[in-house]
């Protein structure tokens, strides 16, 4: 009875080491395959940090366009018209805003009694073609009378 039960138990772990190997190779492939998967992911969060960062410099660059625009008057009538007339579209060629915007726009509010004046200028900065950022820059000024 002893011999049966020993001589069997060999024959039982037949084919023992196959289903391990399988289990092993499934779980290493879907290991690979996440850390592929987190690899590419990671490259396009990269890619749209840099386009968003060339977005940002757009509209900063759009801006100080626009305030120089409109600071170009004589006197605080002539900027306030400056800013009113207001509408730039900056389209960039230079290395490192290639394929880059800037929409430009102002606007002007005056204090109750016409001394002085807040101009607000908004830049709005986009980049990219397939990946794309949009990034808005707000600068405001302000001028008031010399008396």
């Amino acid at each position: 009875m002893f011999l049966n039960r020993y001589h069997s138990l060999p024959n039982a772990q037949r084919g023992f080491l196959l289903p391990v190997a399988v289990f092993i190779l499934v779980v290493m492939s879907v290991a690979a395959i996440a850390m592929w998967r987190s690899t590419i992911q990671s490259s396009h969060s990269i890619v749209q940090e840099l386009i968003s960062t060339q977005a940002l410099y757009a509209a900063e660059s759009g801006a100080q366009a626009g305030v120089g625009q409109i600071f170009t008057g004589i006197d605080r009538a002539a900027v306030n018209t400056q800013c009113d007339v207001l509408n730039l579209t900056l389209n960039y060629s230079v290395t490192g805003l290639q394929q880059c915007s800037a929409q430009v726009s102002c606007s002007v509010t005056t204090s109750p009694d016409d001394t002085s004046s807040v101009y607000i200028i908004d830049s709005v900065g986009s980049c990219g073609t397939s990946v794309t950022a949009e990034r808005t820059v707000r600068v405001d000024a302000f001028l008031s009378e010399e008396e």
